[in-house]
């Protein structure tokens, strides 16, 4: 970044994208009025529309995001088949942790980071630390506590235990005070969804723990095991996604994608990173935060983590909160990136105002960008146009953009990128690739590369030739600990 900032000053850079006077009407058609770049810039920080994004990011109609969805015929996920690749006898099955696999992630890591070292006990003991909750239970002072739970934890206050009203807010007040609520036990933007034909053909018939979700004409939600099933009651008309961020930083320089324990091939047998392990963590305690708070509020949330109920990527891209993108599994936040770990998902009888899709140019960006395709040591990430289906193997192509037949575990219906995650050992190379991850704030040059994006695709290609001239993304691990005593609170900035 210091290079970039010594080798070009705004003029040159707005004179080389031509928005210097007359060209600056391709972003101004859709902007505040402005009368200098300086004034522009300085209205990143107008964040009056409801996902709390900069001025450039466009709201459209509902259930109308960038990506296109034919919602008649948008497939119901059967989350039973989903993870078909797993079955041996099963025609998809496919063995990502084997050491063929590994040796390929192994030689990845080794290649772009010399002094990677699998075993450094910083890493390990960082990992440690971070892990201890992402799906077992939690002990407070006053008690022990089940994450993950699809019915949430018995309620420490309730207005009918306690004897205080319960709370009353229009949908628009009771968005704000979830909102309010996700973000200070730690999650960052709240999207909503209200119960109708697009709703119900986004949730899953059976989600990924084998449940069958079956609304019903009950007053009080359950599940049962045999057979396996959740009731949910018909009062529970919103669905709600709330996001939560992963370290910019250590995204940027994490390396795994084994799992499994080989003597010449990482033989600590570590996968993904630091990152994600805290932000699992999180998330499982900001569910259970979040459930005991609306039983405190008299209303109430069901959950169950992140394979209950349905993908909580496809509720954030249809109620505004990201974008998908080619990555397929990840979607990406306007001002985050790809560094969101979690979009973890709600059904509740709480009323609220549901949210419209966004536009900030994701989507079309990625059709010029294929840097995570570039970087993925196996190269699973489709490279082609967005397609209607996708099949086994969408990494290869043909000229009729159909790749064969659809996979089970896999959404169609959309005109987009799915990564065959029967493939993906979820090694965390390409969410430190994304361009997006550069924060808004942090130059007024990736503030006005964001900005142009949002309104023209004009320089797509460009930028994203930028970002691999300059080097943006994925930085080498020895690095995070030069400055680790002094890093901020939970390593981001979180004034962004």
């Amino acid at each position: 970044m210091s290079i970039f900032h010594s080798t070009l000053n705004r003029r040159d850079f707005m004179k080389a994208l031509g928005l210097t006077g007359a060209g600056m009407g391709t972003i101004a058609a859709s902007a505040p009025v402005m009368h200098d770049v300086d004034e522009l810039l300085a209205s990143a920080e107008d964040t009056e529309i409801k996902h709390q994004n900069p001025w450039w990011v466009k709201e459209r109609d509902y259930f109308n995001p960038t990506v296109p969805i034919d919602w008649d015929l948008k497939w119901r996920v059967d989350g039973r088949n989903a993870r078909l690749y797993n079955v041996q006898d099963s025609k998809w099955y496919f063995n990502a942790y084997s050491e063929t696999q590994a040796k390929i992630y192994a030689e990845y890591a080794e290649n772009e980071d010399p002094e990677f070292k699998w075993g450094d006990p910083r890493r390990m003991a960082l990992e440690a630390g971070c892990s201890f909750a992402q799906f077992g239970s939690l002990t407070l002072s006053s008690g022990t506590y089940s994450l993950h739970s699809y019915l949430g934890n018995p309620p420490t206050k309730t207005p009918e235990t306690n004897g205080y009203a319960k709370w009353v807010g229009t949908p628009e007040e009771n968005l704000l005070l979830l909102r309010g609520a996700v973000r200070f036990f730690g999650g960052d933007d709240v999207g909503v969804m209200e119960h109708d034909t697009h709703l119900d053909r986004v949730l899953c018939t059976y989600d990924m723990n084998g449940y069958k979700n079956s609304f019903e004409d009950i007053d009080e939600p359950y599940q049962t095991q045999s057979p396996k099933v959740t009731g949910i009651p018909n009062s529970y008309k919103w669905c709600f996604t709330w996001t939560l961020r992963q370290p910019m930083d250590v995204t940027r320089r994490q390396q795994g994608g084994i799992m499994r324990a080989y003597p010449n091939y990482n033989k600590y047998g570590e996968a993904e990173s630091v990152g994600v392990w805290r932000a699992y963590s999180e998330l499982a305690i900001v569910e259970n935060r979040l459930q005991l708070f609306l039983r405190g509020l008299g209303y109430r949330g069901i959950a169950g983590g992140m394979s209950a109920i349905t993908s909580g990527n496809a509720i954030a891209t249809v109620a505004g909160c990201m974008e998908h993108a080619r990555m397929g599994q990840v979607a990406v936040h306007p001002k985050f990136g790809s560094t969101v770990r979690g979009t973890y998902k709600m059904m509740t009888n709480f009323p609220l105002a549901p949210t419209k899709p966004i536009d900030a140019g994701i989507y079309e960006f990625c059709k010029s960008c294929q840097i995570c395709a570039e970087h993925c040591p196996t190269g699973i990430i489709q490279k082609s146009d967005p397609t209607w289906t996708t099949g086994r193997n969408p990494e290869d192509g043909n000229d009729n953009g159909t790749f064969g037949e659809p996979l089970p575990y896999q959404a169609q219906g959309f005109e987009g990128w799915r990564t065959d995650i029967g493939k993906c050992p979820h090694c965390p190379v390409c969410q430190g690739t994304c361009p997006f991850n550069e924060l808004p704030n942090a130059s007024w040059i990736h503030t006005l590369v964001k900005a142009t994006a949002a309104n023209t695709t004009l320089f797509n290609s460009f930028f994203a030739q930028m970002d691999r001239n300059f080097k943006y993304g994925r930085k080498p691990y020895i690095g995070f600990w030069d400055d680790f005593g002094t890093r901020p609170t939970y390593d981001m900035d979180t004034t962004r």
